[in-house]
């Protein structure tokens, strides 16, 4: 008896783990849409459309790394480097691939650059290089900030 209410126990975790877990594809789909429709946006320069998007696409998939990091750029390219900055490291810890993780962290360097922040942009182009060590703009991004500290 006490097997089975275990076994009942497991089963009912299982099945509420996976529900949990379940994610909507209708809301991915609009999120893809969205993030579509914004990527057209960014192209034609129209940064402000595209950072719309971009959150619209966040609010049908919270975890959408590839919004999270064009929402940052659509913020970026608007000159807001104060609110672009969140949306590269919420990137950074999203990102899957090392790839990824390399451009989320390349742009937190150079947004530190910006704001003249060169020992933290040096944090930043070094946590880049880790993830991507051939990428050699990151690498001359990197000598240029440990010059200007």
């Amino acid at each position: 008896m006490r097997r089975l209410i275990v076994i009942l126990f497991i089963s009912f975790s299982v099945v509420l783990i996976a529900q949990e877990k379940k994610e909507k594809p209708l809301d991915i789909a609009k999120a893809r849409f969205l993030l579509r429709a914004g990527n057209k946006q960014y192209a034609a320069k129209n940064y402000s459309e595209a950072q719309a998007l971009y959150k619209k696409a966040l609010d049908k998939n919270g975890n959408y790394s590839k919004a999270v990091f064009n929402l940052g750029n659509a913020i970026y390219k608007q000159k807001n480097y104060k609110d672009a900055l969140p949306q590269f490291e919420l990137n950074a810890k999203l990102a899957k691939s090392k790839q990824d993780k390399s451009q989320a962290y390349h742009n937190i360097g150079d947004l530190q650059m910006k704001q003249k922040q060169y020992s933290k942009a040096v944090e930043a182009f070094k946590n880049a290089l880790r993830n991507n060590s051939k990428d050699e703009d990151t690498r001359y991004n990197l000598a240029l900030a440990q010059k200007l500290l």
